[in-house]
């Protein structure tokens, strides 16, 4: 018996990480499409769960507010992720996420986890701005106003 603990690199479960949050999130959207059962619904109570825990982003700027989102977009393994915007106004860009292996390997289309971006708007609701999302072929615009 090997009675040691084992070490990764934090570089090597940020990955594991960011593969099994995404392999989560589409499995879950697998399973709504395999039944016939519309994912938004669900989305919006994960949204609505989220919320409570941005109550200090009611504090915040516009510009902080997007940085978080992207933070997170970032950390589920969107690596092309930009903002937009002035004034009282955001754009979040985020290109190719879910990541298209993934999407192969669910054997589901990109346009089939659309759903999966409405989870924002009952935490942005709760903190007081309007939000809406976009999608353009690979690229999905999530927008955030005061």
């Amino acid at each position: 018996m090997v009675d040691e603990i084992t070490a990764f690199d934090t570089e090597s479960l940020l990955e594991s990480s960011i593969g099994n949050l995404q392999g989560i999130i589409l499995a879950i959207v697998a399973y709504y499409k395999e039944k016939g059962i519309d994912t938004k619904e669900f989305t919006f109570f994960v949204g609505e769960k989220f919320a409570p825990g941005w109550e200090v982003a009611k504090e915040w700027s516009i510009d902080e507010v997007a940085r978080r989102i992207a933070l997170n977009y970032a950390s589920m393994g969107a690596v092309d992720v930009k903002i937009t915007g002035e004034f009282d106004a955001r754009e979040i860009h985020i290109k190719d996420w879910p990541n298209q292996s993934y999407l192969d390997g669910f054997k589901i289309k990109r346009s089939e986890v659309n759903d999966i971006f409405f989870v924002i708007e009952p935490i942005m609701k709760y903190i007081g701005l309007n939000y809406e999302f976009e999608v353009n072929d690979d690229e999905v615009i999530l927008k955030i106003k005061k």
